[in-house]
C-alpha cells in the first residue's frame, strides 16, 4: 500500500508541476516576478505534497517534496529554490513531530543539490542528458534515506525498512520524469527566443537591404534571386538555371504542384498570393519557407513582372512541431498516470480531462467532455455534491484533499472514489477554475468491508468457542459428578437391591451422556480434518427407523412424548445403498434434539421415496426455532434457542454433524420452524451415492 500511496502523492505533485509550467510560460523568463512567483509555486506544490503525505509514524511523513525542490534548484535558480525551501521548511516546522528535523534537512539538501547541479551546468557549459539527471535524482534520494539517521530513538530502524525501497525506486524515476518535462520547456523557450531573434533580424534585413527578394520577368522568363534566397535554398548561384522551372525543381516534390497552382491562379485572378511550402535539401533535410508574391501588369492587361520575398520559417515550424510533440508527451503522461485528472472553469463546466476520466464518463476521447457539466454525466445523482465541492474550493481558495465520495457510472454501477481538488489559477494568481484528481477505491472499500465482516466473524467464532467450552465443561461435569457420586453410594454398606439398581441406572445413563459428548467431539475432529470415511452398503431403512424408535423409547416417556415412524416403503424400496452408520447418526441426532426440546408432544420420523432420492423428515411439536437463527443453526457451537444452554443443555455440535454427514452422503438438509409451533428437519439422500463403487471397493 505504501507504494501506491507514494505513487499517488508523486503523481499529484507531477500533475501540479505540469500546470505550474504552463502558467509560468506566459511570463518573461528573465523577470524578477517570474523568479518570485516560480519559488512560491514550487513551495506551494511541495506543501501540497506534505498535505497529501504518507504518515508512517506519528510526525514521520513522506511525500514528493524532495522531487519538487531539486527540480526548483535545477531549473528555477537561487531565488525560486530559496523561496521554496523557506516555504516548505516553515510548513514542515508547523507540522512538527518526530520527523521534523529529518523533514527540514531533506528540504534543504534537495534544494541545494539542485542548485549545485544548476551552477555546475552553467559554469562548465555542458548540456546534461538523461543519465546526468538520473544520477542527480538518485544521489538526492540516497541522501534522503541517509538522513533517516536523524530520526530520534529507534524510529529510524522502523522507518528505513519500509521507506528505503520506495524512495530509491519510485522517487528517482519520478524526478527524472519531472526533469524531462522542465527540460523540454526550457528547450522550447530557448527555441522560441532564437526564432524571435532570427525573425527580427530577417525583418530588419528585408527593410534595409531587401533580403530574400526575387523578381521574375515574364517577358524573358528570367528569374533573379537575392543572395539570401540562394542561402535559404542552399543552391550555388553559378549552377542555378535562373528560371521559373529551376525554382520549381528546388521545391519539395510533394509541394511543387501546390506552389505552381498558387502562382498561376494569382496571375489569373490578379491577386497577390502567400503560400508556405517545403524545400528538400540535397542531404535530405527539409526546410520550411513562406513565399509572398505580387505581379504587375502592362497596359494590355498581360502580366509583366512578378516580385516576391521568401522567408525561412524552419525554426518556427520546428518550434511548432516541438511544441506539438511536447503537448503530445504531456497528454500521453496525463493519460497514462493511474489516476483520473480533470479541470473545470468557474461555471463548473469541464475544460478538459485525461483519457481514463473520459472513459469513466462514457466518452471515447477527452475532447468530447469539453463544455459539459456534471448534470450531463452518468453521475447526475452526485452532480450537486460535486459542484458544491468545486464552488467551495474556488470560493475559499483552499484545496480539498483525500476525501471519499460515491459515483454512479454510466452503467448504473455505484463506485467509491478518493478525490483531490485544488484551485486552478492563472499567472496572476486569479482563480479560474478547479483542478481535480481521483482514484477508484471501490475494491479497497470492499476489502475493508470484507475485513470488518471477517473480524466480526472471528469475534463471533471466538465468543461461540468460549461459550461452547463453558457449556462443554458443564455437560461433562454433570454426568461425571453423577457417576462419581452414585459410585460412592454403591460403596456404602446398607444399600438395598432397589437402591443399587437405581444408582446403577443413573451411572449407566450418565456414562451414555458422557460417551455421546465424546463421540460428538471425535466426529467434529474427523470432519474438520477431512478424515471421515464412508462405508457404503445395502441398508434396510424400515429396520433402521424401527431400531431408532426402540432406542429412544425410555427417553420418549420421560417428558410424556410419543415417538413414531411414518413411511410407505415396501419391498425393494426399503433398501438404500448408503453408509448405514452415518445415516443412523443423522436421524438419531435429529430425534435426540426433538426429544430435548419437546414436552408432552409428539415426534414423527417420516420417510418417502421420490424419483431419485429418499426424503426423511423429523418433526416435533416442541419449542421451535426463531427465524433469525435458521441461517446459522447448522454452524458449529450454535443452538436452537437463545436460552438453550440454561434450560436444555447440549454442546451445539449435533446439527453441524448432521449437516456435514448429510453432505458427505450427497444429500441436503433444510428446516421449517417457528417459536411455539415445533420444527421439521428435512433430509434428502440420493438413491445413487456419488463415489459408491469406490467406497464399496
Amino acid at each position: 500500500m505504501i507504494y501506491i500511496s507514494l505513487l499517488n502523492n508523486i503523481t499529484l505533485l507531477v500533475s501540479l508541476s505540469v500546470v505550474h509550467t504552463f502558467l509560468l510560460r506566459y511570463l518573461d523568463p528573465g523577470s524578477k516576478r517570474l523568479r518570485v512567483l516560480s519559488g512560491i509555486l514550487f513551495g506551494a506544490v511541495a506543501v501540497t505534497g506534505m498535505l497529501n503525505s504518507v504518515e508512517l509514524l506519528p510526525g514521520v511523513i513522506f511525500d514528493g517534496r524532495s522531487i519538487i525542490l531539486v527540480a526548483a534548484g535545477v531549473f528555477g535558480g537561487p531565488v525560486p529554490v530559496i523561496i521554496a525551501i523557506l516555504i516548505s521548511s516553515v510548513y514542515r516546522l508547523l507540522i512538527g513531530g518526530a520527523g521534523t528535523l529529518m523533514g527540514v534537512l531533506v528540504i534543504i539538501q534537495s534544494g541545494l543539490m539542485g542548485l549545485l547541479f544548476s551552477y555546475l551546468r552553467k559554469k562548465l557549459g555542458w548540456s546534461p542528458g538523461l543519465v546526468h539527471y538520473f544520477v542527480l535524482a538518485l544521489v538526492v534520494h540516497v541522501n534522503l534515506v541517509a538522513l533517516a539517521v536523524s530520526l530520534p530513538g529507534g524510529i529510524a530502524s522502523e522507518v528505513l525498512p519500509v521507506i528505503a525501497m520506495p524512495v530509491l525506486i519510485i522517487y528517482p524515476v519520478a524526478t527524472l520524469l519531472l526533469f524531462i518535462l522542465f527540460d523540454r520547456q526550457e528547450q522550447y523557450r530557448r527555441m522560441v527566443t532564437r526564432l524571435s531573434d532570427r525573425e527580427a533580424a530577417l525583418m530588419e534585413a528585408n527593410k534595409i537591404a531587401g533580403m530574400g527578394r526575387w523578381e521574375h520577368d515574364l517577358s524573358t522568363g528570367r528569374l533573379e534571386w537575392s543572395d539570401t534566397i540562394f542561402d535559404i535554398f542552399e543552391i550555388d548561384r553559378e549552377k542555378f538555371g535562373a528560371s521559373y522551372e529551376a525554382f520549381i525543381e528546388a521545391v519539395h516534390p510533394e509541394d511543387r504542384g501546390g506552389v505552381d497552382a498558387a502562382y498561376r491562379r494569382s496571375l489569373e485572378t490578379r491577386q497577390p498570393y502567400e503560400i508556405e511550402h517545403r524545400l528538400l535539401m540535397k542531404d535530405g533535410r527539409v526546410k520550411y519557407v513562406v513565399e509572398k508574391c505580387r505581379t504587375t501588369y502592362g497596359d494590355d492587361g498581360e502580366p509583366v513582372k512578378s516580385v516576391g520575398i521568401v522567408q525561412d520559417i524552419t525554426y518556427r515550424e520546428e518550434g511548432r512541431i516541438a511544441l506539438e510533440e511536447s503537448r503530445k508527451m504531456l497528454r500521453l503522461i496525463i493519460d497514462s498516470i493511474p489516476i483520473r485528472v480533470f479541470w473545470k472553469d468557474t461555471d463548473c463546466r469541464y475544460l478538459g480531462c485525461n483519457l481514463p476520466f473520459a472513459r469513466d464518463a462514457g466518452f471515447d476521447i477527452p475532447d468530447e467532455i469539453i463544455g459539459l457539466d456534471d448534470y450531463q454525466m452518468g453521475w447526475i445523482d452526485q452532480a450537486e455534491l460535486y459542484r458544491g465541492d468545486d464552488r467551495m474550493v474556488m470560493v475559499t481558495g483552499k484545496p480539498k484533499l483525500n476525501y471519499e465520495e460515491p459515483q454512479t457510472t454510466p452503467d448504473g454501477e455505484r463506485i467509491w472514489l478518493k478525490t483531490n481538488k485544488v484551485p486552478l489559477t492563472d499567472i496572476n494568481g486569479t482563480i479560474i477554475g478547479v483542478l481535480g484528481t481521483y482514484e477508484d477505491i471501490t475494491r479497497k472499500k470492499q476489502m475493508e468491508e470484507e475485513l470488518i465482516t471477517a473480524r466480526d466473524r472471528a469475534e463471533e467464532s471466538d465468543r461461540l468457542k468460549t461459550a461452547f467450552l463453558n457449556n462443554l465443561s458443564h455437560e461433562i461435569r454433570t454426568p461425571l459428578n453423577a457417576i462419581v457420586g452414585f459410585s460412592e453410594l454403591l460403596d456404602r454398606h446398607g444399600a438395598d437391591k432397589k437402591d443399587i439398581e437405581k444408582y446403577a441406572g443413573i451411572i449407566q445413563h450418565s456414562s451414555s451422556q458422557l460417551l455421546a459428548i465424546i463421540d460428538d467431539i471425535f466426529d467434529i475432529a474427523a470432519i474438520e480434518a477431512g478424515q471421515v470415511r464412508l462405508f457404503i452398503k445395502k441398508t434396510d431403512i424400515r429396520t433402521l427407523l424401527t431400531h431408532i424408535v426402540e432406542q429412544y423409547q425410555i427417553r420418549t416417556g420421560e417428558n410424556n412424548n410419543t415417538l413414531s415412524v411414518d413411511t410407505d416403503l415396501t419391498g425393494d424400496d426399503c433398501y438404500l445403498m448408503t453408509d448405514e452408520t452415518k445415516l443412523n447418526q443423522i436421524i438419531s441426532n435429529l430425534v435426540n434434539n426433538a426429544l430435548k426440546f419437546t414436552r408432552n408432544g409428539k415426534i414423527v420420523i417420516a420417510c418417502r421415496r421420490n424419483e431419485d432420492e429418499l426424503r426423511f423428515s423429523v418433526s416435533d411439536t416442541g419449542a421451535g426455532i426463531p427465524e433469525e437463527l435458521h441461517g446459522i443453526i447448522f454452524e458449529r457451537f450454535r443452538q436452537g434457542t437463545k436460552d438453550a444452554t440454561g434450560e436444555y443443555g447440549g454442546s451445539g455440535l449435533g446439527l453441524f454433524i448432521v449437516k456435514s454427514y448429510t453432505e458427505l452422503l450427497g444429500g441436503t438438509i433444510d428446516l421449517e420452524s417457528s417459536p411455539g409451533k415445533g420444527s421439521v428437519f428435512n433430509v434428502t439422500i440420493p438413491l445413487k451415492q456419488a463415489g459408491m463403487q469406490q467406497a464399496e471397493q
